[in-house]
C-alpha cells in the first residue's frame, strides 16, 4: 500500500507538471502562431502600401518628365531661348512647391549653360554618370542617383532627358528634384513611428526615406537585396533589420514603373506586433494564473496522499499494535452492523474461537452456536437488554471448541443508535480461562487454607492450655522451695547469727542473694513467655498466658512459713 501510494503521488506530480508544461507549450505556441499570422497580413500590407506608394511617385516622376519634355521642345526653338527662364519659372511654379529645385540646361561638352537660380553658368557636370548615360544616345528618361548639389549643397536627384538635333546629342536638359520634397512625400503614408518608406535608386543608393533623411542620404542598402539580385522582378517582400536605425522589419517593394526606383514600405515588427502585446499579457497572466492553479491542486493533491499514505501507515502500524495488544491481552474485537446483517471479527476473535478466517463467516447465530448450552440463553438475554434499554453489557460465559474443550471469555458490548433505533454493536471478547483456572484455584486453596487454619487453631488451643499449665507450675512449683530456701535462710541470720561466724553469716547472705536471684530467673522467665505468648502467630491467631506478678510477698511468705516450722 505504501509503495503505491508513493506511485500514485510522483504519477500525479507527473501529470501535474506535463499538464502545467503543455499548457504553456499551447500558450505560447498560439502566441507563436498569432504572430506569425499577423507578420503575414504584415507583409500583404506592406506589399499594398508599397504597390500605392510606387503609383503616387510614378505619378511624381511622371509630372517632372512632362516638364521636361516641354522645357526640352522650348530650348530647342533658337527664337524663344530669350524667354526660356521665363518658362521654365512658369514650368517650376505649376509643379508642387519644393519639388524641383531648379532647372539647368548643360551643352554637350557637359558645361552647364543655363540654370534657373540665376548663378554664373560653366558648372562642369560631364563626370555625371546621369550625363554619360545620355550621351551615349537614345532619348530616354534618365534618373541619376541622388547627387549633392554643387550649387546648394542639397540632396538632389536628377532627372534628364537628352537634346537631340537631327539626331545627334545636343545637351541635356535638367530638373533636380529634392530629396527632402520626395521625403515628405513618403512621410504622408500614415504610419507608426517606426515604420518606415524609402525610395531606393536601381543602383541601391537612397533616394529619399520618411524617416532620418539626412542620415540616410549618400548611403547604399546592401547588394543582397531582392530588387537589386534580381533586376527583373517588380515587386516582393522581405525582412531584415534597417540600415540606418538597425531596427527589424517587414518590407514589401514596388518597382516604379518608367524609372527602374524602387518603393520600399517596412513595417515595424514591433510596431506590428504592439497591438498584440495586452492581449499576449493576458494570456501569460491567466496561463501563469491556471498553471498556479494546477501546480497548487496537483501539489494539494499530492500532499493529500502523502498525508493519507503517512495515515495508512500510522494505521497499519496501530493496527499492528492492536493486533499485537489484543494477541498479548487475548481480547478479539466485533462489529455487528444489523442494517446489513454483516458482522466482522478481528484476527484475534478468529484465534479465541479456533477458526480459520477464509474458510468461515461470522454471523451471530454461528457465534451462538458455539457458546455452551447451558450460557447460551444468559448471553442472548443480556444482548438484547442492551439493545432494547441502551445498556452496555458485560457478562463471562463459555465456548465449546473444537474436540469438546472449554475455554471461558468475557464479552463486553454495547449498541449504537440512529433516531432512537439500533444499528451497530460493538464489543470486544476476552479470554479469561486463565483467570477462571485461577480463581478456582484459589477458592480450593482458600477452602483448604481454612482448613488448616482451623486445625492450627485447635492445635495453638492445646498448646495455650499447656502453657498456661507450665507457667503455672513454674509460678508455684519452683518458687515453693525457694521461699522456704529464702524463709529458712533468713530465720538461720535473725535467730543464730550472734553464733555463725564471719564465714556462716558470709554462707547465709549467699544463699539468700543467690534465692532473689533465682526468684528474679524465675520472674523474668514468665515474663519472657508472657510477652511470647502475646505475638499473633502466622494465621493471625493470639495466644493469651496469665500475667505472672512477682513481688516482695514471696520473700515475706517464705519467712513466716520457716517461723511456722520452727515453732512446729
Amino acid at each position: 500500500m505504501k509503495t503505491r501510494l508513493r506511485r500514485y503521488t510522483a504519477l500525479v506530480l507527473l501529470f501535474t507538471c506535463v499538464a502545467t508544461a503543455l499548457l504553456w507549450w499551447q500558450a505560447l505556441h498560439s502566441q507563436a502562431l498569432l504572430r506569425e499570422q499577423v507578420l503575414l497580413q504584415a507583409e500583404q500590407r506592406s506589399r499594398h502600401l508599397a504597390d500605392a506608394m510606387a503609383g503616387q511617385m510614378e505619378g511624381v516622376f511622371a509630372s517632372v518628365d512632362l516638364a521636361l519634355q516641354d522645357l526640352r521642345n522650348e530650348w530647342q526653338r533658337p527664337g524663344e531661348r530669350r524667354q526660356f527662364g521665363t518658362l521654365v519659372r512658369e514650368k517650376l511654379a505649376a509643379l508642387p512647391g519644393g519639388m524641383v529645385a531648379y532647372a539647368s540646361v548643360v551643352n554637350a561638352q557637359g558645361y552647364v549653360v543655363f540654370n534657373s537660380l540665376g548663378l554664373e553658368s560653366g558648372t562642369f557636370v560631364g563626370d555625371r554618370p546621369h550625363f554619360q548615360k545620355q550621351q551615349a544616345g537614345g532619348d530616354q528618361l534618365v534618373v541619376g542617383v541622388p547627387v549633392q548639389s554643387r550649387l546648394t549643397g542639397d540632396w538632389l536627384t536628377v532627372m534628364s532627358r537628352p537634346i537631340l538635333r537631327n539626331g545627334r546629342f545636343d545637351g541635356i536638359v535638367h530638373l533636380l528634384l529634392s530629396s527632402a520634397f520626395l521625403a515628405e512625400k513618403l512621410a504622408a503614408l500614415t504610419l507608426t513611428d517606426q515604420d518606415v518608406v524609402a525610395l531606393v535608386h536601381p543602383s541601391g543608393a537612397f533616394m529619399a526615406r520618411s524617416r532620418d533623411n539626412a542620415e540616410a542620404m549618400g548611403r547604399k542598402v546592401p547588394a543582397d537585396r531582392p530588387f537589386l539580385t534580381a533586376p527583373d522582378l517588380k515587386n516582393g517582400i522581405f525582412k531584415t533589420p534597417g540600415l540606418v536605425d538597425d531596427t527589424r522589419r517587414t518590407y514589401g517593394w514596388q518597382r516604379v514603373p518608367g524609372t527602374g526606383a524602387v518603393l520600399a514600405v517596412g513595417l515595424a515588427e514591433d510596431s506590428v506586433l504592439a497591438p498584440l502585446a495586452p492581449g499576449f499579457r493576458r494570456s501569460l497572466i491567466v496561463t501563469a494564473t491556471l498553471s498556479a492553479l494546477l501546480l497548487a491542486g496537483g501539489g494539494l493533491i499530492a500532499a493529500l496522499m502523502w498525508r493519507l499514505m503517512k495515515g495508512q501507515v500510522a494505521l497499519a502500524r496501530s493496527e499492528a499494535r492492536l493486533r499485537h495488544a489484543q494477541s498479548m491481552a487475548a481480547v478479539g474485537s466485533w462489529d455487528f452492523d444489523m442494517r446489513t446483517g454483516q458482522l466482522e471479527w478481528s484476527d484475534e476473535l478468529y484465534r479465541l474461537f479456533e477458526l480459520d478466517k477464509a474458510s468461515f463467516q461470522p454471523s451471530y447465530d454461528q457465534f451462538l452456536e458455539r457458546v455452551h448450552p447451558d450460557d447460551r440463553e444468559l448471553l442472548d438475554q443480556h444482548y438484547r437488554r442492551s439493545l432494547s434499554e441502551n445498556l452496555p453489557f458485560d457478562v463471562v460465559f463459555r465456548l465449546v471448541l473444537p474436540g469438546g474443550r472449554i475455554r471461558h471469555v468475557r464479552q463486553v458490548g454495547m449498541a449504537q443508535y440512529e433516531d432512537g433505533r439500533p444499528v451497530r454493536s460493538v464489543g470486544t471478547v476476552q479470554d479469561v480461562t486463565d483467570v477462571r483456572t485461577a480463581q478456582v484455584a484459589l477458592q480450593h486453596l482458600n477452602e483448604q487454607l481454612e482448613s488448616r487454619v482451623g486445625e492450627r487453631t485447635a492445635e495453638l488451643q492445646q498448646l495455650n492450655r499447656e502453657l498456661e499449665a507450665f507457667t503455672y507450675s513454674v509460678s508455684h512449683d519452683l518458687r515453693t522451695p525457694l521461699r522456704s530456701i529464702h524463709g529458712f535462710a533468713h530465720l538461720l541470720e535473725e535467730e543464730e547469727g550472734e553464733r555463725l561466724s564471719p564465714s556462716g553469716r558470709q554462707f547465709v547472705q549467699r544463699i539468700q542473694d543467690g534465692s532473689r536471684r533465682m526468684g528474679q530467673l524465675i520472674t523474668d522467665l514468665l515474663a519472657r513467655i508472657f510477652h511470647r505468648s502475646r505475638a499473633t502467630n502466622e494465621y493471625g491467631i493470639a495466644l493469651v498466658c496469665p500475667k505472672i506478678q512477682v513481688s516482695n510477698l514471696d520473700q515475706r511468705a517464705g519467712n513466716a512459713e520457716a517461723k511456722l516450722y520452727r515453732r512446729n
